[in-house]
């Protein structure tokens, strides 16, 4: 991705990663209200498995693996591409650089300057989420990458005349239709950075571990220190 893309999705790992910081304080601090340490430590047990369950919801993203993971949903959902897919078949996909990474397709993304993508995110996600991604990108790129080995097998076997410049058009313009899944993965961190906070329903507001003490326990708890 580009420095900019990377510098982005790490402000939003971090923002993330401080509101679900603020809540789990919160939680613990109405924890350490029990009268027995057996009621806090009940409390603080039923916290975790709180957590665990909204970070399953989508409502807490305190990792990047959780925040890429929300944002590779909302690229596939505004692709249409979220549903079932067959599998690639065995040996289908090459290796090295996919047919349809043409960089002339990333040009706007890039910053003055960059010619290429300096910044990678390794991200842990889902097996059948990434299934997904790597499915969805195969079936509906086959078409143009078929296209492409055809061009390929016309014009750059060792007898083929010289290409002509709309030939090469042609060329470029069936690896701009090819979706690899580093294209996906790209719009999954702008999702993540741009759309995730406004897309998940119930997405839990912070709140200070002070303001979750006093109202747990009343107006009794001060206000400053």
């Amino acid at each position: 991705m580009t420095e900019a893309a990377w510098r982005a999705l790490d402000r939003a790992v971090g923002d993330f990663r401080r509101a679900e910081q603020l809540w789990l304080a919160a939680e613990m601090a109405k924890a350490e209200l029990g009268s027995t340490w057996q009621e806090r430590e009940a409390a603080k047990r039923q916290v975790r498995v709180r957590l665990k369950a909204l970070r399953a919801e989508g409502k807490l993203l305190g990792t990047k693996e959780l925040l890429v993971a929300a944002g590779l949903r909302l690229a596939l959902e505004a692709r249409g591409w979220d549903r079932e897919w067959d599998p690639v078949p065995d040996g289908a996909r090459d290796r090295g650089r996919p047919l349809g990474d043409y960089r002339a397709k990333h040009d706007e993304s890039h910053e003055e300057g960059e010619t290429e993508y300096p910044r990678l995110v390794n991200a842990r996600l889902p097996i059948a989420l990434a299934q997904r991604a790597v499915r969805s990108t195969y079936w509906t790129s086959a078409e143009w990458v078929a296209r492409i080995r055809e061009w390929d097998s016309q014009w750059l076997a060792e007898d083929s005349p010289p290409v002509p410049l709309e030939a090469w058009a042609d060329r470029r313009r069936f690896q701009m239709r090819v979706v690899t899944v580093g294209d996906l993965m790209r719009e999954a961190v702008g999702q993540a950075v741009s759309e995730v906070p406004r897309s998940i329903p119930g997405m839990i507001a912070t709140v200070t571990p002070l303001e979750a003490a006093r109202e747990a326990k009343g107006d009794d708890v001060p206000a400053g220190g």
